[in-house]
């Protein structure tokens, strides 16, 4: 399964414009895309190196949001 950055914000691929959100914690977007944490971490992974994704602390709990 391959995931794509507007994965994390729907309202991203609905949009002409970019939106700022918050981001998502990886265990919840595990849950939501029905992936295992281990294949989420490693296309999380591949999206960082592109640039494409970014991780930011919020708090104590490390969140991840569009670049």
């Amino acid at each position: 399964m391959t995931i794509f950055p507007t994965d994390f914000c729907p309202s991203v691929r609905n949009s002409e414009k970019r939106q700022e959100t918050d981001g998502i914690e990886q265990e919840l977007l595990a849950k939501k895309l029905g992936l295992k944490l281990n294949d989420l971490q490693r296309e999380i992974a591949t999206l960082r190196h592109m640039e494409k994704l970014r991780a930011t602390m919020k708090g104590d709990k490390k969140v991840f949001c569009l670049w």
